[in-house]
């Protein structure tokens, strides 16, 4: 028999705050991309590159939620982006989505890919994944509220 004492509500955005949800998935975030980095060192490529997304994903709706206090739901990194860049009004992540184009696909195709496609990666294709995602995730670290941190750089 169970125990009812011991069990508890699983926490969710309509259990939580806006702030504790931002801070949830931004730590989420962060243990993707640690995962993708351990992953990428043990030489298991797709989940690597998998989790190189999921971490981007989830810091871009970490993101949304705190300057915008939501965000859609959607597994597309470049339209997260589009989001975060039109309610920031930062200039890098436009730069960064005009410069970096090839390297969001291939980050959004590893979501596809590992989930429903018959596909693998190589070493090289999740050194490329890990590192936009640890790049990207950098800048977004620096974006704060609308009107900060927008074309000062």
């Amino acid at each position: 028999m169970t125990n009812l004492s011991r069990i508890t509500a699983p926490s969710n955005s309509k259990c939580m705050g806006k702030i504790d949800e931002a801070k949830l998935l931004r730590r989420r975030a962060l243990d993707f991309l640690d995962n993708a980095r351990y992953l990428l060192g043990r030489g298991v490529y797709d989940l690597s590159s998998f989790s190189a997304e999921q971490a981007v994903q989830l810091y871009l709706k970490s993101k949304l939620l705190e300057v915008v206090g939501d965000y859609p739901t959607t597994y597309s990194v470049i339209n997260l982006l589009r989001l975060l860049m039109a309610a920031a009004k930062d200039l890098r992540l436009e730069r960064f989505i005009d410069e970096r184009w090839s390297e969001l696909r291939r980050l959004e195709e590893a979501y596809l890919s590992s989930r429903y496609f018959y596909s693998s990666y190589e070493k090289r294709d999740a050194e490329d994944l890990v590192d936009i995602a640890s790049e990207l995730i950098s800048i977004l670290e620096g974006i704060g509220r609308v009107g900060r941190e927008s074309e000062d750089d």
